[in-house]
């Protein structure tokens, strides 16, 4: 039996972890959320201490399954920037020559030649650019997604989600 003096918002304890695990109970059988008509306070508490005690068959196993999931998510969002980099540096490369290599025609053919070097130099390296922009950014989305996934997964407990998101960097 609890303190009378050790309460919460008007509940013990006990009737705190009762909650819980009647709301367990009721997310194992499908029945997500209870009705909003309580406490929204006492609700949240014991929300989150269902949450806390909720024990899934096989936990760790299923935490260690899911982390090396996120873990090769996190992988295939940073080949994906690596490759959108890449992408951008083949754009910066392939500008500078063409620009390079008008200021060599200026010498040999004049200056329409020049300049025309310049200008195909300068619009192919900006959509090369632009293109590896575009993939960095979907890898960039992928890893926003993948931190949501990970912040809202019930199975993760708290200390697994900040080590997954820790070794994605």
């Amino acid at each position: 039996m609890s303190d009378p003096k050790n309460t919460r918002g008007g509940k013990t304890d006990d009737e705190i972890a009762a909650a819980a695990a009647r709301a367990s109970y009721l997310r194992k059988r499908g029945i997500v959320d209870p009705p909003e008509t309580t406490h929204g306070s006492e609700l949240s508490r014991e929300h989150q201490a269902a949450r806390r005690t909720d024990n899934f068959d096989g936990s760790a196993e299923a935490s260690d399954i899911i982390r090396r999931r996120y873990r090769d998510a996190y992988l295939v969002a940073k080949v994906v920037v690596g490759f959108g980099k890449a992408i951008k540096i083949v754009g910066i490369i392939t500008a500078s020559t063409l620009i390079l290599l008008g200021y060599i025609a200026f010498g040999n053919f004049g200056l329409p030649a020049q300049v025309a070097c310049v200008v195909v130099g300068a619009v192919l390296g900006a959509v090369i650019y632009f293109f590896g922009m575009l993939i960095g950014a979907q890898g960039q989305m992928q890893y926003a997604l993948l931190d949501v996934a990970v912040n809202t997964s019930p199975v993760l407990p708290v200390a697994d989600k900040v080590r997954v998101i820790i070794e994605s960097d």
